[in-house]
């Protein structure tokens, strides 16, 4: 029930110790309960995701706008 209306990632240098990070922004939207299970699922998906914000925006008839910026790491294949 989340809809996403923009989503942009930057892919920063390898680090030494063979991980590349993700910076991660999205803008959402959704009610409120759907927004919260969204998140939630985030933290516990497989895939490794830190949420560095989540700043809440309007509501308009029940839809909440919600922009989060995350974090993730992929790995470079050198160790």
């Amino acid at each position: 029930g989340v809809k996403i209306s923009h989503f942009g990632y930057i892919m920063r240098d390898p680090e030494p110790v063979g991980l590349r990070p993700v910076l991660i922004e999205a803008s959402l939207s959704g009610n409120y309960l759907q927004l919260v299970r969204f998140i939630n699922s985030l933290e516990r998906d497989q895939l490794f995701f830190i949420v560095d914000s989540v700043e809440l925006g309007s509501e308009h008839a029940g839809v909440v706008q919600l922009q989060m910026k995350l974090e993730t790491y992929l790995k470079t294949g050198t160790t």
